[in-house]
Formats: C-alpha cells, structure tokens, sequence
C-alpha cells in the first residue's frame, strides 16, 4: 500500500489506551470518541483520503486465542443486522460497494475472522466486545476509497502495545 496511512481507535480501544496513559500518537488522524452518523464519518474518511491517505488502520479490542496480543483481521462475519451504508446512495461513488474483500492482512501475517454481533449484545459479559464498531467504520473507509487494516488487540495487552509497528505492515 503506497501513501500515507492513518490510524483509527474504536472507544473501546482508545478508552484502554487513556487508562495506559498512553500519549496520543501523532499519526492517529481520526479518533472515533465522538458519535457522529455514518455521513459524516464516511466524509471523515473521504476529508482523509483528499489529505493524501491511501490506508486506515482501524485498532479494537477483542477476545483473542490464548497467548496473542493481537492479530491482523482478514473477514468480519456480521450479525448486527445494520449496514452503515443504507441511505449514504447520492454520496457513494459505485452503486453497490463490494465488501468481499475488506480487509487488507499483510504478507506473512495470519489473520483472524471476527463476529460483528451489534448492539443487542452489549454489556453481555459471556461474550467478547463486539467488533461491530469497527467493521462499520472499516466499510465507511472501504466505501470513502482507502485500503482498509485492522487489529484486535487483547485488553491486556493495550498498555504494551507501539501502533508504530503496524506502519510498516
């Protein structure tokens, strides 16, 4: 992926990062904290894409298997029953945006396929953070144009983690 690539945390990533006290990296140029509708963050990521981005790397928490910190994600099955692109039609460039191929998982890396369950799961403690927030956010960038990264760090390993290692990725 040539060009600039910026960086994106989901509140509960970025929720995780502030209790590490953590100082904000200068590369992350989108913080999704405020709530703001699917058109406006997909004109979010289209004002990036104008700034010279090609790439997005989205951060988010989520169960992991034993002894990963983190892991590339390569497919999102998604049962949140809700397309953050319905209704954005006059402001898409293609009628239909294919998804099949969201993810971008680098060479040598071995990705993970994540459930996207919605909202009607939150706050269930038998089942892990939902990744629904970022499997929006990675179609709203995939639609806006830009090459779509995304991570699942373990909760555990926030503190630890240099979202300067995925640069290079």
């Amino acid at each position: 992926m040539a060009g600039r690539s910026v960086w994106a945390f989901t509140p509960a990533f970025r929720q995780l990062w502030n209790a590490a006290e953590k100082n904000r990296p200068a590369a992350v140029d989108l913080l999704t904290d405020n709530p703001l509708t699917p058109e406006k963050r997909l004109l979010q990521f289209r004002q990036l894409q104008k700034g010279g981005a090609t790439a997005v790397t989205l951060f988010d928490v989520g169960r992991l298997p034993e002894g990963d910190d983190w892991r590339y994600t390569q497919d999102v099955v998604s049962k949140s029953g809700v397309n953050p692109l319905r209704g954005l039609g006059p402001l898409l460039k293609e009628p239909f945006v294919d998804v099949s191929r969201l993810y971008h998982c680098p060479a040598g890396h071995t990705g993970i396929t994540v459930t996207a369950l919605g909202r009607r799961y939150a706050g269930n403690p038998k089942i892990s953070p939902a990744c629904g927030e970022l499997h929006h956010l990675a179609i709203l960038a995939h639609a806006a144009g830009l090459d779509v990264t995304a991570v699942i760090v373990a909760a555990g390993a926030v503190p630890a983690l240099q979202p300067e290692e995925f640069l290079a990725a």
